[in-house]
């Protein structure tokens, strides 16, 4: 990337698959895209917070802004999350109402010439950051981000990276700037292998050859980026895709056969003049609330197209001899002929 044109210059990172570069002058870096800040805002607004996640090398005891959203007048930031490497904090600056407030995560140790892969959850009012898969520290601000940066937002700033105050421009390397949404730290930590997955929308801003020195597009970027974010592979997606379109192929077959089965139903019903509340039993259609007799001690019931049978309760006997006569189930005492 000529570094004339786009103020970086490309080098070697930390992750081999994507590509890193030294901040050579912020100022030549375009800001992002109004349409791609807006809908970031916007996700940020909705969920009430954000992930970043940030590859980057500092230059030792350096102070350099990470990202900054300013105001197109130039009367200064919106929202800054600056790498203090002389007071060992990661410092978020923010503006309301006119006045501009600083809240501090400490002993963060950002700026020491090695490569840092950080994790900052904002949530509402509250900040956390972990470095690899360790908690750093956290933070509170006096309100919560989504009242920060409002959905009126992009209209009068605009968002850069690595380019803060003059004082305040970042020097070093940076890689891998993502937003991501729809997932959880938990599982943005077990997918870097912090534990022993979550499918996310992502916004990544990466410096490009070409005219824009910055992209935000959503996962799907590459390959690895896909499956840092949310755990899968593009094997794995392209094989549960197949699967579920088998699975919708089922299920259709088995919704016709169930509907062409519901209309034979319908059309043997019509046929045999089978109407509601009546009942089939031994092949014999019996009317609502018919009553009839199945064997000398079990009588039967049609109630509302149920088929209820009882046996027929005798009364105790008081004889030794008592015989049962022909046709019925209840015994009597004497003989048959009685």
């Amino acid at each position: 990337v000529p570094s004339k044109n786009h103020g970086v210059t490309l080098v070697k990172g930390d992750d081999p698959y994507s590509p890193a570069y030294k901040i050579l002058n912020p100022d030549l870096i375009p800001p992002v895209p109004e349409s791609a800040f807006g809908d970031l805002v916007d996700s940020i607004y909705a969920e009430r917070g954000f992930l970043l996640l940030l590859n980057f090398k500092q230059f030792k005891r350096t102070r350099g802004s990470l990202l900054t959203v300013e105001k197109r007048d130039g009367s200064g930031p919106v929202f800054e999350i600056v790498s203090n490497g002389k007071a060992n904090t990661l410092d978020i600056v923010y503006s309301t109402e006119n006045k501009q407030q600083v809240v501090s995560i400490e002993k963060v140790d950002l700026a020491t010439g090695h490569w840092k892969n950080i994790t900052l959850f904002v949530q509402e009012d509250r900040a956390q950051l972990f470095a690899g898969c360790e908690e750093v520290n956290t933070a509170e601000l006096d309100v919560p981000i989504q009242s920060v940066l409002t959905q009126d937002i992009p209209a009068g700033a605009q968002l850069r990276v690595g380019k803060g105050a003059v004082s305040d421009r970042f020097m070093g390397v940076l890689q891998n700037v993502r937003f991501v949404f729809g997932t959880t730290l938990e599982a943005i930590l077990r997918n870097k292998g912090c534990q022993s997955s979550v499918t996310s929308d992502t916004m990544i801003l990466d410096v490009l050859n070409g005219s824009s020195a910055i992209r935000t597009e959503f996962t799907g970027h590459k390959t690895k980026d896909l499956q840092m974010v949310c755990g899968f592979s593009c094997e794995d997606l392209i094989s549960m895709f197949k699967e579920l379109k088998g699975l919708g192929v089922v299920v259709k077959e088995l919704s016709n056969e169930l509907r062409q089965l519901t209309n034979e139903n319908k059309l043997i019903k019509n046929r045999i003049g089978i109407h509601s509340g009546v009942c089939i039993h031994n092949g014999i259609v019996r009317k609502n609330r018919d009553e009839w007799t199945v064997d000398d001690c079990t009588e039967c019931t049609c109630q509302n197209s149920a088929t209820v049978c009882r046996k027929i309760s005798c009364p105790l006997i008081p004889c030794a001899n008592a015989t049962v006569p022909d046709g019925e189930c209840c015994p009597r005492c004497g003989t048959p002929s009685d």
